[in-house]
C-alpha cells in the first residue's frame, strides 16, 4: 500500500505522494495512520466495536453493526440505481437517523453527498436543486411540498419506500475511491441572492474529519451531540467525528437545539459539544440566570466555538461554566473544510482578544496586502489558507472560484476574506475585509472598538458598523446589548472608550437593541440591524451649555418647538427628531428674533444647534447661503444621483437602502415654503396648481446639482405625477430619464378593471381574508392621511392643519386637472 505523507514544510508549501485507487493518510507528527476514505475509518470501527453504540435520536438507539447495515443496504440500492462518483443525491429531511445512514450511504456508494435544509423556503430548495442537478433525492413525504416538480422517480420517500432497500446486501459495498473525487456539496449564501455550491473531495474530507480528531483527542468514551443545521457544513463535524473515533452521537430535534432546559439535560450525557459564538451566549446567559450547579458539567471536557467572530468574554464564560473542559476556538469556513485553526483559551490567564491560534496540521497559513504580497508578523492583511483542507471550489462558477481559489508560491491557496495578524506565534481574529471601515482616510478596524465596547461598563454584546447619520456623512455607529438590570449610561460608555481609543474610533452614536440579530446558522446577521434613527439613538457625551446670546436663543427656540429639553449646543436638528413643519416654525422664530431669512437647507444640513449659531452669527452680507431646493440626504458615489421630489424627511429611512455608491437628494420649493410661512395660501394655489409648471421649476433646481442626463427621479403619492411629467419634459428636451419611480402614487394610464379583480383573486387565494383586511387598512389609512406636507410630513403643530388643507386642496386640484401627455420611457 502507498502512503501519502503529508505535511507543511518550511516554505508552507504541501509534499504529497499518493496512489488514488489505494490510500492511507499518514500523521507525519505522531505516525498515527487511519484507512482513507473517511466511510472506510468508519467501517474499521464497525469491526472493533460491533455493538457499542453509534447513534441515538427519540430514545432509539443504533449499534455500529445495525448502523453499518443499515447503511450498506442503502448505498447498494443507489449503486442499483446508477449513483457512483461524481453523481448527486439530494437529502432533504428533518433530524432522524435516516440522516447519518444517508450520509455514509453515499459515501459508501462513491456518490456526492447533498444536504438540504427542510425549513428554507422552497425557492430556496429550488434553486439548489436546479444548480446542484441530483440524480436522487433522499426525503420523507411530509416534506414532497418543498420539493419541486421533479420526476417521481428521482425520489426515494424513507416511510414509504424503505422496506425494499431491507432486501439489498448488507455487506460493505467495494468501491473505488479516488484522492480528488467529491464527496460532498454544501450550498453557503451568495452575494448575487442565489446560494453557491462549495464541493469538497474525499481527501477534503479526511482532512476535516481526522485533524479534529487527532489534535483533541477525540476517543471510544466521547459523545458528542449534533447541534448545526445539516445543511451546513460543520455538521459533518459533528455527524462524523464520533463515529471515527469509535464514540457516540446525538442526534437532536430542531426545537431542541434552542430549548436550553432540554439541553441542560443533553449535557448530563455528553463529554464534547461545539456551537456558534450566538447559540453559547443565548445558553451560558440561560445557565447563569439559572443557577446551575458548575459541577453537574464536570464531566464534559471539550467545548469549542467557531464560525464566526468568537469574543474574549465569551470564552472566559465558557471556561466558568466548564471546570473540567478544555475550551477551544475552532477557525474555518467551508470553502477550507471547516478546519484550519484552533485555539486553546488558557485556564490561567483570562483571555482578552480574539484568538485563532494556529494551523491545524497539513494547513498553511499566509496573511497577505491587497496585492497578494505577504505581511511582516504583527500587521494586518488578509488571512489566506492552502494544504488539504482547500476544497475544490463553486459549482458553476468558475469565475467566482478562480477569484477566491488562488496560486501563491506554486500551491493553492482560499483568500477567506478575513482580516489577521499574527503576534507572539498566534493568528488573531481582526474582523472582515468588508467589514473594515475607512472614514475621512482612516482605516478602522470595528473588531478593535467591539473588543473595547464588551468590557465597558454595563455593556453585554457589541457590534459596530459604519452608518450614516441623517444627512451626514458616515459615521461609527455601536449597536450595544445592555447587562440585565443595568441602565442605559451611553456617556459612562463612550468616556469608558475615549479613554482607550482614539477620538475618531469612538462611535457618534449608539443604539441599544434586545440582542444582537442571528441568521439561521446563529452567526451575526448585520444587514438586520437595524438603521439608526433619531428615534433609537442616543449620542455619547455631555450636555454642553450654550457660549453666547446666539447659542443661548437656538437652544430655547429648538426646546420649545420640539418639546425636548434640556438639549446640547451639540445636537442636530435631525438627532432630535424634527420634521418639515417643526423646521418651518424654527426658521420663523428665527426670522423674528434676529431679522435673518435663512434657507431650510442649513437647517436640515447643520451638524449642530452651535453651527447653526455660527451661520446667524456672521454678518447677513457675508454668512447668509445662497437658498436652494436640494438637500443631501446621502453624499459621495461615482453613480448618478437619485432625486427625491417633494420631500425631505420622507426619503431619509428610503436613501439608506439605496446603492451606496448613488448619492441621493430630497428636492424641494424653497419659494413654497416662504408661501407657507407666510401663509399666504392663495399664492400657493396659483403657484402650485399646474403640473407642468411646477416639473419645468422642479427641473431647474436638478439640473443646478446635475447639468444633463441620466437623471434618476422617485415621487411618492402626489410627487409621483411630478416625477412623471418631469421625465416626459427631458425626453422632449433630448435628455435620459433612466429611472422614473412612482411610489405609492397614481398611475398613469389606469389598469383595466379585470386584472385588478385579477390580481385581488390572486392575493386573496394566497392570503386569504388578511389580504382583505390589508387593503380596508391601507384604504382608511389613505383617507385619514391625506393631505401630505411638502416634506413628506403630517402633523397638526403650530397652525398645521391651514397648511395641510391648503396642500390637500391644491394637489386634488391639480391632479385633477392635470392630463399626462404620452410618454414611452
Amino acid at each position: 500500500m502507498q502512503l501519502i505523507k503529508n505535511r507543511i514544510d518550511g516554505g508552507g508549501s504541501a509534499v504529497m505522494r499518493e496512489n488514488p485507487k489505494d490510500i492511507a493518510f499518514s500523521n507525519a507528527a505522531n505516525g498515527d495512520r487511519a484507512a482513507f476514505p473517511l466511510h472506510r475509518i468508519f467501517e474499521s470501527q464497525v469491526a472493533d466495536r460491533a455493538e457499542a453504540a453509534a447513534v441515538v435520536f427519540r430514545g432509539e438507539q443504533l449499534s455500529y453493526r445495525q448502523l453499518n447495515l443499515r447503511a450498506n443496504q442503502l448505498a447498494h440500492f443507489l449503486m442499483q440505481h446508477g449513483i457512483g462518483a461524481e453523481w448527486r443525491v439530494a437529502v432533504c429531511l428533518k433530524p432522524s437517523l435516516e440522516v447519518l445512514v444517508s450520509l455514509l450511504a453515499i459515501l459508501k456508494a462513491g456518490g456526492v453527498y447533498v444536504p438540504l435544509d427542510p425549513t428554507d423556503p422552497a425557492e430556496r430548495i429550488a434553486a439548489i436543486l436546479e444548480d446542484s442537478q441530483p440524480g436522487l433525492v433522499l426525503t420523507q413525504s411530509g416534506l414532497l411540498a418543498k420539493l419541486p416538480d421533479i420526476p417521481k422517480t428521482s425520489i426515494f420517500c424513507f416511510d414509504r419506500e424503505w422496506e425494499a432497500v431491507q432486501s439489498f446486501p448488507g455487506g460493505n459495498p467495494e468501491t473505488e475511491i479516488e484522492w480528488d473525487q467529491s464527496a460532498y456539496l454544501v450550498y453557503t449564501s451568495g452575494t448575487t441572492g442565489r446560494p453557491k455550491g462549495v464541493i469538497a473531495s474525499h481527501r477534503n474530507l479526511a482532512h476535516y474529519i481526522l485533524a479534529a480528531q487527532r489534535h483533541y483527542g477525540f476517543d471510544d468514551r466521547d459523545t458528542m451531540p449534533a447541534v448545526a443545521r445539516f445543511a451546513f457544513s460543520i455538521s459533518l463535524f459533528e455527524l462524523l467525528s464520533p463515529l471515527a473515533a469509535g464514540g457516540r452521537l446525538l442526534i437532536l430535534e430542531r426545537e431542541d437545539v434552542l430549548n436550553f432546559k432540554r439541553i441542560v439535560e443533553v449535557l448530563g450525557e455528553v463529554t464534547v459539544i461545539h456551537a456558534s459564538p450566538g447559540w453559547w451566549r443565548r445558553f451560558l446567559a440561560y445557565v447563569l440566570a439559572g443557577n446551575f450547579d458548575a459541577s453537574q458539567f464536570l464531566h464534559v471536557r471539550h467545548v469549542s466555538s467557531g464560525g464566526d467572530m468568537v469574543p474574549a468574554d465569551l470564552l472566559e464564560t465558557m471556561k466558568q461554566v466548564f471546570l473540567n473542559a478544555e475550551v477551544f476556538v475552532i477557525y474555518g469556513c467551508t470553502e477550507i473544510s471547516c478546519m484550519a485553526c484552533t485555539y486553546p483559551a488558557p485556564r490561567d490567564q483570562p483571555c482578552h482578544k480574539s484568538w485563532l491560534g494556529q494551523p491545524f496540521e497539513n494547513v498553511a497559513l499566509k496573511l497577505c496586502d491587497p496585492e497578494q504580497r505577504p505581511v511582516p508578523n504583527g500587521t494586518e492583511g488578509e488571512i489566506y489558507l492552502g494544504g488539504l483542507g482547500v476544497t475544490k471550489g463553486y459549482l458553476n462558477l468558475p469565475k467566482l472560484t478562480q477569484e477566491k481559489f488562488v496560486d501563491l508560491d506554486g500551491q493553492r491557496f482560499y483568500r477567506t476574506g478575513d482580516l489577521g495578524r499574527i503576534e507572539g506565534g498566534k493568528l488573531e481574529m481582526l474582523g472582515r475585509i468588508d467589514f473594515q471601515i475607512q472614514l475621512r482616510g482612516i482605516r478602522i478596524e470595528p473588531g478593535e472598538i467591539e473588543t473595547h465596547l464588551r468590557q465597558a461598563p454595563g455593556v453585554k454584546d457589541a457590534i459596530v458598523m459604519a452608518r450614516e447619520l441623517g444627512n451626514s456623512d458616515k459615521s461609527l455607529v455601536a449597536y450595544i446589548v445592555l447587562k440585565e438590570g443595568e441602565g442605559e449610561d451611553i456617556e459612562a460608555i463612550g468616556e469608558f472608550l475615549r479613554g482607550r481609543l482614539p477620538q475618531y474610533m469612538v462611535p457618534a452614536a449608539f443604539v441599544v437593541l434586545d440582542a444582537i440579530p442571528v441568521n439561521t446558522n446563529q452567526k451575526v446577521d448585520r444587514r438586520a440591524l437595524p438603521a439608526p434613527t433619531a428615534a433609537n439613538i442616543a449620542r455619547p457625551g455631555t450636555i454642553v451649555p450654550p457660549r453666547d446670546e446666539w447659542e443661548k436663543g437656538l437652544v430655547e427656540i429648538f426646546e420649545k418647538t420640539l418639546g425636548n429639553q434640556p438639549l446640547s449646543t451639540q445636537n442636530s436638528f435631525y438627532e432630535l427628531g424634527g420634521d418639515s413643519l417643526q423646521a418651518i416654525q424654527i426658521l420663523l422664530e428665527v426670522e423674528q428674533r434676529w431679522s435673518r431669512t435663512l434657507p431650510i437647507t442649513i437647517l436640515l444640513e447643520a451638524q449642530s444647534i452651535r453651527e447653526l449659531a455660527a451661520v446667524i452669527r456672521s454678518p447677513a452680507e457675508e454668512a447668509a447661503p445662497r437658498a436652494k431646493d436640494v438637500v443631501t440626504l446621502r453624499r459621495g458615489g461615482a453613480k448618478p444621483p437619485l432625486f427625491c421630489l417633494q420631500g425631505v424627511w420622507l426619503y431619509q429611512e428610503l436613501a439608506q437602502y439605496v446603492d451606496q455608491d448613488q448619492p441621493v437628494y430630497g428636492v424641494f420649493l424653497q419659494e413654497e415654503v416662504e408661501l407657507l410661512k407666510t401663509k399666504r395660501f392663495d399664492e400657493v394655489n396659483s403657484a402650485f396648481s399646474d403640473i407642468p409648471r411646477v416639473a419645468a421649476r422642479y427641473l431647474e433646481s436638478i439640473r443646478a446639482v446635475q447639468p444633463h442626463g441620466p437623471y434618476y427621479l422617485a415621487g411618492f403619492s402626489f410627487a409621483g405625477l411630478i416625477a412623471f411629467e418631469m421625465a416626459r419634459q427631458l425626453k422632449a428636451a433630448g435628455e435620459e430619464a433612466a429611472l422614473v419611480a412612482l411610489l405609492d402614487s397614481a398611475v398613469v394610464g389606469k389598469v383595466a378593471w379585470r386584472r385588478r379583480l385579477q390580481g385581488h383573486w390572486g392575493f386573496f387565494r394566497e392570503q386569504g381574508t388578511s389580504h382583505l383586511i390589508n387593503r380596508a387598512r391601507h384604504r382608511l389609512k389613505g383617507v385619514l392621511g391625506r393631505g401630505k406636507q411638502p416634506f413628506g410630513e403630517t402633523t397638526s403643530r403650530f397652525g398645521a392643519a391651514d397648511q395641510e388643507d391648503t396642500l390637500d386642496q391644491v394637489s386634488a386640484h391639480a391632479a385633477a386637472t392635470y392630463f399626462p401627455q404620452p410618454y414611452d420611457g
